[in-house]
């Protein structure tokens, strides 16, 4: 690898501008993912946890334009730029595999009749290792039953992949057209229920596709008008991230606010954000909150469900089990991104480096 690649492959993944409100929301997103996912100990307090991976999917087009648009029209290759994207995603990943197997272990020893069966889970785990799906029996299965959330995961590391291929033709026009044909594609093909599940299993993989494609285009779009729309209003910081917030807990509306989200207020909230960073004395919280984000998201399922199976055990009431480990993530996520992912992905990235 280059001087430059390895520059891209250790920088942050903002680029040269912070965008430390898109990382603040990032964050407020990803703690309303863990509040979804733990509603057997916490209750139902944020029953749209789920558009938070849309509104990911929109920061991601917007993120990436920022930090490799540039860089791969001035000769990045294709291969360079998966490395890092991988480089970013797998340690991560892999700690929230290895957390789901340990679990689903435990499981199977103990006799629990949720256990995947060994054949099952041997398999999960070997495809997992390279981050490959492996849809159970079931046509309604899981993609990645050791860690449900890495579907998204997947999905965006393909869409990242499918921007740098297609990055020399996708001229306003184009995006434009991108979005309106899977903005369509989307409406028609999602269940009446709504869209949180759409992705997450086989039979939902076409779905999965249009709807990373939809918000990711529409990221993209987003960072190529910024210059065109100088007088966006900026709302303060903290103001945007109870808008986040409040979006994610509303309890009513289904299909038609699950789409209104992620048509319209998903990507407005990210055209604010990029529009505004936080004062002074907002800053350090919303760094913290970037910080925390993408550990968060990546183990904090397989750890949720130990704290279930621990909680029926020893008799604890759910919500102190529940609200007692959102506060173990919160506390362990950022020493997960400062002691092992920066310095696993130093260490991959050298490795690369003398391929």
């Amino acid at each position: 690898m280059n001087d430059g690649v390895r520059r891209e492959a250790r920088a942050d993944l903002f680029g040269r501008r912070e965008y430390a409100t898109l990382n603040a929301i990032r964050g407020v997103a990803a703690i309303g993912v863990v509040l979804f996912h733990g509603v057997a100990l916490v209750g139902t307090v944020v029953p749209r946890g789920y558009l938070a991976v849309d509104l990911f999917f929109v920061l991601s087009g917007f993120v990436i334009a920022h930090a490799y648009g540039g860089r791969l029209g001035s000769g990045l290759s294709l291969r360079d730029f998966s490395e890092a994207r991988l480089i970013r995603f797998w340690p991560l990943y892999a700690l929230g595999l290895a957390l789901g197997l340990g679990r689903e272990s435990l499981l199977a020893l103990t006799g629990n009749n949720f256990a995947l069966p060994w054949p099952t889970l041997f398999a999960a785990a070997l495809t997992g290792l390279f981050f490959v799906p492996f849809p159970l029996e079931r046509r309604d299965g899981d993609l990645f039953p050791l860690n449900i959330p890495s579907w998204s995961l997947f999905f965006e590391l393909l869409v990242n992949l499918l921007y740098a291929v297609a990055r020399p033709v996708l001229g306003r026009g184009v995006l434009v057209g991108v979005i309106l044909v899977s903005a369509v594609a989307f409406v028609t093909m999602v269940p009446a229920r709504g869209i949180g599940h759409v992705g997450v299993s086989i039979d939902s993989f076409g779905a999965g596709c249009v709807r990373t494609i939809l918000s990711f285009a529409i990221g993209l779009l987003i960072h190529r008008l910024q210059p065109q729309v100088p007088r966006v209003p900026r709302v303060p910081a903290p103001v945007l991230l109870a808008l986040v917030a409040a979006a994610l807990m509303v309890p009513w509306g289904g299909l038609a606010y699950d789409l209104v989200f992620v048509l319209l207020l998903g990507p407005l909230i990210v055209a604010l954000g990029a529009a505004t960073e936080p004062g002074a004395g907002f800053a350090r919280v919303a760094t913290w909150l970037g910080v925390i984000s993408f550990p968060l998201y990546a183990v904090h399922r397989p750890i949720l469900g130990l704290a279930e199976a621990i909680a029926t055990r020893v008799a604890l009431p759910p919500a102190v089990a529940g609200w007692g480990t959102l506060v173990v993530l919160l506390a362990i996520s950022a020493p997960l991104a400062a002691l092992y992912d920066a310095p696993v992905r130093g260490r991959a990235t050298r490795f690369l480096r003398r391929v």
